[in-house]
């Protein structure tokens, strides 16, 4: 059986723990439907070794800050390992991964780390945006809550200035496209599903075409990691 590996990637503030949560509570329907959400290393929803396994080793994240992880040759092999078992050993057609950590891999080399790692050519990207400002706000706010790097370069995820790299969502996602094909690289307006349905759920379930196996009943109450702009 051909498998296909949907990569949800974030960005940060975007609804990410919401999508997350809701994934694990439905694990069965998922499955029934062919699809199998990914039962993680650190934290069983949100796959942030993925990240961690991928990113040049010099290059931080929350994670990697707060857990103070040093990550060597032995950790991504045990990563590599673990993700090509997983994936091997699933009935499902395809098999789904979600970290907004993803969202910071930004070089070739990375994006190349980070294809090793799963046993199947056909891998699709889900990219959310949303409005520049509004999103730099909220992640500010969120950097607030990280222990924070001594030195923040412009290439660090801490770097917040007006200038920051991490509001470029056109040049993050073209990183992607240009490692994993524009055809396979699908993005979702933040913005836009929120005025439509409340709820960033259904952009997901229709990303994975699944969005007939459930009632609005089943998330309503998620929306999760909230402040004044929701995560």
């Amino acid at each position: 059986m051909s498998k296909r590996a949907i990569l949800h990637v974030g960005v940060h503030k975007t609804g990410t723990t919401s999508i997350q949560a809701f994934a694990e509570r439905h694990r069965s329907i998922l499955r029934e439907r062919g699809i199998d959400f990914y039962t993680g290393v650190h934290l069983p929803n949100n796959h942030v070794e993925l990240h961690v396994a991928a990113m040049r080793p010099e290059r931080l994240s929350p994670f990697k800050m707060d857990n103070e992880l040093v990550v060597d040759e032995s950790y991504r092999e045990a990563v590599r390992d673990k993700l090509h078992a997983y994936v091997n050993s699933s009935d499902a057609e395809r098999i789904v991964f979600s970290s907004e950590g993803l969202s910071y891999l930004r070089y070739a080399d990375e994006m190349e780390r980070l294809k090793s790692l799963i046993p199947t050519s056909q891998i699709e990207i889900l990219f959310y945006v949303r409005d520049r400002e509004a999103f730099l706000r909220s992640y500010r706010r969120e950097m607030r809550r990280h222990r924070l790097p001594e030195t923040i370069d412009p290439d660090s995820y801490a770097y917040t200035a007006d200038n920051t790299w991490l509001a470029n969502f056109a040049e993050r996602i073209e990183a992607f496209s240009r490692s994993f094909g524009a055809e396979n690289v699908a993005v979702i307006d933040y913005d836009r599903e929120l005025g439509a349905h409340g709820n960033i759920i259904p952009s997901f379930l229709r990303a994975l075409k699944v969005e007939d196996a459930f009632d609005p009943a089943s998330w309503r109450d998620l929306f999760l990691n909230t402040s004044d702009s929701p995560n």
